[in-house]
């Protein structure tokens, strides 16, 4: 648990490593994205009937789905290059903060 009075320090490290987690998502939203469009309800999986009734609803629902890992996607796409953008900056402050005594 945290208290108020604990001390956190964050670094470019620490940023970068937050930043590879979040591409480490957005290559998982690819390959589910990949994997999607693997499945597939055609009149020989179900039968013409049922494909006639379940289609329609599986259609949207896939639609909703595909839309839901593209969307997620971009969010953590773009999120892991914000946070290495931010890491850039930090280390350019830390380098810029350094004083040097001679």
């Amino acid at each position: 648990m945290s208290t108020s009075q604990e001390t956190k320090v964050i670094t470019s490290v620490v940023i970068d490593n937050i930043s590879e987690r979040y591409s480490d998502v957005w290559g998982g939203f690819l390959q589910s994205g990949e994997r999607a469009y693997d499945v597939d309800i055609d009149d020989g999986s179900l039968g013409t009937i049922m494909s006639r009734v379940i289609g329609p609803a599986y259609e949207t629902a896939w639609r909703g789905f595909r839309q839901a890992l593209d969307d997620g996607s971009i969010a953590a796409h773009g999120i892991s290059e914000a946070l290495s953008t931010c890491a850039a900056n930090w280390r350019a402050a830390e380098q810029a903060s350094i004083v040097e005594y001679r």
